[in-house]
């Protein structure tokens, strides 16, 4: 299947032209972004702890008997 070349090079205009709206009610919006940052907050403290693990790894090897 080809592609005409007039097809090829139309281009689409962005309307940068937006209703500011916001669709959630004030009290939902405000629980939507509590709870992102939540599980924001909680992938941040998974990734030190899997830091920590790392990083503590590294140190098995200087463990000696």
């Amino acid at each position: 299947m080809k592609r005409s070349a007039t097809a090829a090079r139309r281009q689409l205009a962005l309307s940068l032209d937006r209703e500011a709206r916001n669709p959630l009610p004030e009290e939902t919006h405000q629980a939507v972004v509590t709870t992102l940052a939540d599980l924001l907050l909680e992938a941040l403290g998974e990734a030190q702890k899997q830091s920590e693990i790392e990083e503590g790894a590294n140190d098995e090897s200087e463990n000696h008997i």
